[in-house]
C-alpha cells in the first residue's frame, strides 16, 4: 500500500526546477496559439476563396455564412496535425502565397513544430540529469523516440520558434486580406 502522506509536495513534478516546469508549460501554451492561429489562418483562406462567387440576396448570403461558421466549427475540432496539412495545402495553392519561397520554406517548418509539440504535450517525464534536462517518454506513429534529455533553453527556444510561426501564419493571413475584414471576431458560437 502507499502511504500518501509520505508522498513529497510537488509530486510526481518534485524533482525537476520549478522553471523546467514553467518553460514547458509555456511552450505548450504557445502551440495552443498556434493552433488557434492556423484554424484562423485557415478561415480566411476559406472566405477568401469562396467569397468570390456571388451572394444575390440575405438568405444565400446567411447559408453562405453558416457554412463558414460550421467550417470554422469544425476546423476547431480538427488534430494540430490535421490542422497543419490543411493550413499548408491552402497556402502551397493559394496563387498570393505560392509565389513567395520564403514564405513556402517557413511554412515547412509547420511539419516540425508537430513533431515536437506533439512529444512536448503528451510525454512522460525522466528524472532530472545533473544539468536539469529531463528525457520525455514519447512515441510518435513512427515508432520515433527523443534520445536526447530536454533542458529549460531547448524549451525557450522551442518556444520562440513556435512564436515566430504564429506571426507567420497571422503574416499569410494579412496578405490575403489586408484590410482583416474575415477574421471571425467570435471564433466559436459557444
Amino acid at each position: 500500500m502507499i502511504d500518501k502522506e509520505k508522498i513529497p509536495k510537488g509530486y510526481p513534478t518534485h524533482k525537476h526546477q520549478a522553471d523546467f516546469w514553467e518553460h514547458l508549460g509555456r511552450t505548450v501554451a504557445t502551440f495552443g496559439y498556434l493552433e488557434d492561429a492556423l484554424v484562423k489562418g485557415i478561415y480566411v483562406f476559406e472566405v477568401m476563396t469562396k467569397r468570390d462567387k456571388k451572394v444575390n440576396n440575405e438568405k444565400g448570403f446567411e447559408d453562405w455564412n453558416n457554412k463558414l461558421n460550421k467550417s470554422l466549427c469544425k476546423n476547431m475540432t480538427l488534430t494540430f496535425r490535421a490542422l497543419v496539412k490543411k493550413y499548408h495545402n491552402l497556402a502551397n495553392n493559394n496563387s498570393l502565397i505560392n509565389k513567395d519561397d520564403v514564405i513556402k520554406e517557413q511554412l515547412d517548418y509547420l511539419y516540425e513544430a508537430v513533431k515536437f509539440r506533439n512529444m512536448l504535450c503528451h510525454a512522460g517525464w525522466r528524472n532530472p540529469d545533473k544539468e536539469g534536462k529531463s528525457l520525455p517518454i514519447y512515441l510518435n506513429n513512427d515508432f520515433e523516440y527523443l534520445k536526447t534529455p530536454v533542458g529549460t533553453e531547448f524549451l525557450r527556444q522551442t518556444q520562440k520558434h513556435t512564436a515566430e510561426l504564429i506571426c507567420l501564419v497571422m503574416e499569410i493571413s494579412t496578405i490575403l486580406d489586408p484590410e482583416g475584414r474575415c477574421l471571425p471576431s467570435k471564433p466559436s458560437p459557444f
